[in-house]
């Protein structure tokens, strides 16, 4: 039934619903546009901070070496050191008691560097003065204890981090701040 100036068409209403329930093209084109602005812009930045911190990276592959000379000390039943030399900044390498003098030339020739701009500020046993310079060695016995020791590395903008190689387990924490034993003995840590 049709009345004058109200039409009841079923297809138009239909359509017009259809119609109202979906995006345009052009609003779909600008919010895709926007997230691309937004991802353009955002993702160097968080690529850079993630990628390019050489504190952390530095930090990570101390870690990363740390845990394979405790494992290399018990699968070859043999004590070895982890020697840092800080006067010539990031040099580290590893030696062991019955490496041959050539041997340990061979590895002091192939010490691993730091970045640039990553400096070994000290390393610090437990119940010893901390070493400032010189060559320092970390030792990790056949049995795959070693002392509880502190690294604490640095970056040019003076960050700081300390590397925590608990005894025993010689597990590795990286703690983002120049903390002593005292700092890590409180509740605080």
């Amino acid at each position: 039934m049709l009345t004058a100036g109200n039409p009841t068409n079923n297809n138009s209403r239909k359509l017009y619903r259809e119609k109202a329930e979906g995006f345009t093209l052009i609003e779909l084109s600008i919010v895709i546009f926007l997230a691309g602005l937004m991802l353009s812009i955002t993702v160097p930045i968080v690529r850079d901070t993630l990628l390019h911190d050489d504190l952390k990276t530095a930090s990570r592959t101390l870690v990363a070496t740390i845990t394979w000379l405790r494992n290399k000390s018990v699968s070859e039943y043999k004590d070895h050191l982890l020697m840092f030399n800080i006067d010539k900044p990031g040099k580290y390498w590893y030696e062991s008691a019955d490496m041959s003098d050539t041997d340990l030339l061979e590895e002091r020739g192939m010490a691993k560097i730091l970045p640039d701009d990553v400096r070994i500020l000290d390393i610090d046993f437990f119940g010893t003065e901390k070493k400032v310079d010189g060559e320092i060695g970390i030792r990790f016995s056949r049995k795959g204890y070693v002392g509880y020791t502190l690294i604490h590395l640095a970056d040019n903008s003076d960050r700081k981090f300390t590397l925590v190689i608990e005894p025993f387990l010689g597990k590795v924490k990286i703690m983002e701040d120049y903390l002593n034993f005292e700092d890590l003995l409180s509740e605080k840590y």
